[in-house]
């Protein structure tokens, strides 16, 4: 046939037919490569498995950690109005007292939720909530409690500022507790101590002053600060740092109304800097 150039009737030997012709000339390498090769199936089987399982946990742990940010994000909602909004609604009736049942619940809150839980955020918010509570028992008179309070966040505060030096509002926060000791201090007669407190606040407000020298809030900051400071140190009779204290003030109150002058709030700020100054 195939000399006629006819289609022969013999066929080529499959793929199949080769190998089991192979394996009868070489019995002992075919056992082996066929062990080799189960094994082979059996670890890529097994590693399909476990990948299945390792994404199946890895999404688990992902569902319940959103679950858990979830929580924390409506239960610091819930800590910020009752420190902030309620407090302020309070303090013109005098019943801050009402107030010490949440205290202790923010306590509890923070108390329970895990270190490696905790968020950037939740830690800037935790920090937040100490100043609002420090503000809270110095309203009542409590002041150790206060100064506690704001010690520890003005070191959530630091510490956070360490790590994240890029998010300049958490360096402002920082300032603005600082501040808020300070005065603490100062209406308490401890010049001495509010001025070391309010240094450090100061040298933070200028250096968010010298990175956007244009920003108004940044700037009516500083002219407060200044401003505070120099009255703590005219109490305490350094009459050199009172002087460049307020000529600080006053240069930033005056740039605050030069940038924002449509605004009441930094001429007010610059009207009392000025007559500050006057009367030193």
């Amino acid at each position: 046939r195939f000399l006629r150039h006819e289609p022969i009737r013999a066929k080529p030997v499959s793929a199949w037919g080769r190998l089991v012709r192979w394996a009868r000339r070489n019995p002992s390498l075919a056992a082996l490569t066929g062990t080799v090769a189960a094994l082979l199936i059996l670890v890529a089987v097994g590693a399909l498995v476990s990948a299945a399982r390792l994404e199946r946990a890895r999404r688990a742990e992902m569902d319940q950690r959103l679950e858990s940010e979830t929580r924390l994000r409506q239960g610091e909602r819930l800590i910020q109005f009752m420190l902030g909004d309620l407090a302020e609604r309070l303090k013109p009736v005098g019943r801050l007292d009402l107030l010490d049942s949440t205290i202790a619940e923010v306590n509890k809150f923070y108390s329970e939720v895990a270190p490696e839980k905790m968020t950037p955020d939740g830690e800037r918010n935790r920090a937040k909530a100490l100043q609002e509570v420090a503000n809270i028992r110095y309203s009542q008179g409590r002041f150790d409690e206060a100064y506690a309070s704001y010690s520890r966040s003005i070191a959530a505060y630091r510490e956070l500022t360490a790590r994240y030096p890029q998010n300049l509002p958490w360096q402002l926060e920082l300032a603005v507790v600082l501040n808020d000791l300070s005065i603490a201090y100062g209406q308490q007669g401890d010049f001495t101590k509010g001025a070391a407190v309010l240094e450090e606040g100061l040298k933070l407000f200028q250096g968010l002053v010298a990175k956007e020298p244009r920003n108004g809030n940044w700037l009516m900051n500083l002219a407060g600060a200044a401003q505070n400071l120099s009255l703590g140190y005219l109490h305490l009779g350094n009459l050199v740092r009172t002087g460049e204290l307020l000529r600080i003030a006053e240069e930033a109150g005056r740039r605050c109304v030069a940038v924002e002058p449509a605004k009441s709030k930094p001429k007010e700020v610059l009207a009392i800097i000025v007559g500050t100054h006057g009367d030193y």
